[in-house]
């Protein structure tokens, strides 16, 4: 594993999807980075500690989760997975945070206690938002990262599903809605 340290000058940075898409992400301008790769395919942007906190003052670190999320939509699930080619729901979670130094269990159930509890009335984005399995009820096997609180209380939120990987959905589709259990902030 090689380390490099670039430091970046733009604001549009050329990134390299897990998938093997180029796209581009908004970053802060003068920003310092370190890549870690072994081959192109594996290609990670980690953040320093001064410019985490450089996006932080610039961007919230929720703006900023939500954006390398993104990057990931399509991306395919696999039950057990933690990334970076496929995922699970608490390993998507998990990777995402992770990135920003926010250490997450492997588990949507452990990831409820992980944080403060939020009422829906009260949801951020960058909120870690968790629902029950096909018998409804409480146990909770389902976690997801609100991406948008609409005005009506509604709210988007990305996750990995077996259908459709990384994608985005909303909390009043019908599957969603019966299975709601709550939110916790595990980011200030």
């Amino acid at each position: 594993m090689r380390w490099v340290l670039v430091y970046i000058a733009v604001v549009c940075l050329p990134c390299l999807c897990f998938s093997g898409a180029i796209h581009y992400e908004r970053r802060a301008s003068a920003a310092a980075a370190v890549v870690e790769a072994d081959t192109i395919d594996t290609l990670a942007l980690r953040l320093e500690a001064d410019s985490l906190a450089q996006l932080q003052a610039n961007d919230s670190l929720a703006e900023v989760l939500i954006d390398k999320a993104k990057g990931f939509i399509g991306c395919r699930y696999r039950p057990g997975g933690t990334g970076p080619h496929s995922f699970d729901c608490s390993g998507f979670t998990s990777f995402i945070f992770g990135m920003y130094g926010k250490t997450l269990t492997h588990s949507s159930r452990a990831q409820y206690g992980e944080g403060e509890h939020v009422e829906t009335s009260d949801l951020r984005r960058g909120d870690l938002v968790f629902f029950a399995g096909r018998r409804g009820g409480s146990h909770i096997n389902h976690v997801g990262i609100v991406t948008e609180v609409l005005p009506d209380g509604r709210f988007r939120f990305i996750h990995a599903t077996f259908k459709k990987g990384i994608t985005i959905d909303l909390s009043s589709d019908d599957y969603y809605a019966r299975r709601y259990v709550g939110a916790c902030r595990v980011i200030s």
